[in-house]
């Protein structure tokens, strides 16, 4: 892989996109903001994944979309888009390529007095 970012409701984000060469180790812009986007950059233990390790095994493709883009305890306003991926390969695969995607948004899941589902986030059972 040598190029990702997202588009987010057509935005792009992050505005420049990542252009990475892991053989060359030109990766420190995806390793920096992957220690950003999960709050672990300014905290004594960090992600406790170094660079090196990062590169061969644990390659975290994160993007924060909180619109003050922190990664703390307060809540945002949900919103509702769309989201495209956007990777290059620097060369074709020999086997099957696995994409894992999480997204993470705070919610509130309850039972009313029937045991109806209750949800902030719109979806019904």
């Amino acid at each position: 892989m040598n190029h990702f970012c997202i588009r987010h409701n057509g935005v792009q984000i992050p505005s420049t996109a990542y252009s990475m060469d892991f053989d060359k180790d030109h990766f420190v812009r995806l390793y920096r903001d992957f220690c950003t986007n999960i709050n672990q950059n300014n905290n004594d233990t960090g992600t406790l994944i170094t660079m090196e390790e990062y590169k061969k095994n644990y390659c975290f493709l994160t993007v924060n979309l909180n619109p003050d883009a922190c990664a703390s305890d307060h809540t945002h306003i949900d919103e509702v888009g769309v989201i495209d991926l956007d990777i290059k390969l620097s060369e074709a695969t020999k086997n099957s390529v696995v994409l894992f995607i999480l997204a993470y948004s705070d919610g509130i899941l309850a039972l009313d007095e029937w045991r109806n589902p209750i949800t902030s986030f719109g979806i019904s059972a």
